[in-house]
């Protein structure tokens, strides 16, 4: 059996555990695999870059940061405006989009007020051709 085909079975059953430390998923049931060779294969499919990084998720709003904006962005300066936005301390997540418009970007702020500031900025940036806004609220975590 060729590898990506092992990690094509293994994948969804380590998805499915996303919480379960690796030490965990060799008793969990439908992972019936010595802890070694669950390392081994997380290792391998790694260095496949079939897994492409490992992230950690915090709750904003339970440091401080409850109000969360998505914003579609068209620039008038694309390089500009994506430093700017990368930089900028109530960037939480930047993703380039093609078609009319640029940029979405997930930005967090601690209040109203400092939303109220930023949207002026980019009101008045010469950076910026078009935005709309989206407050955030989570569904399901």
């Amino acid at each position: 059996m060729s590898g990506q085909l092992k990690a094509k079975r293994f994948l969804p059953r380590l998805a499915s555990r996303p919480r379960l430390l690796a030490p965990h998923l060799t008793t969990h049931s439908a992972l019936s695999t010595s802890l070694s060779t669950i390392y081994r294969k997380v290792i391998k499919i790694e260095n496949d870059g079939i897994i492409t990084r490992h992230t950690t998720l915090l709750d904003l709003g339970k440091i401080g940061y409850p109000f969360k904006i998505g914003a579609f962005i068209s620039a008038n300066k694309r390089e500009e405006m994506e430093k700017y936005l990368k930089q900028h301390q109530n960037s939480n997540t930047l993703i380039k989009l093609s078609g009319g418009c640029e940029f979405y970007a997930e930005l967090v702020f601690k209040d109203v007020g400092d939303y109220g500031e930023f949207e002026h900025a980019m009101r008045n940036s010469e950076m910026v051709r078009k935005q709309s806004r989206h407050f955030i609220t989570d569904a399901k975590r």
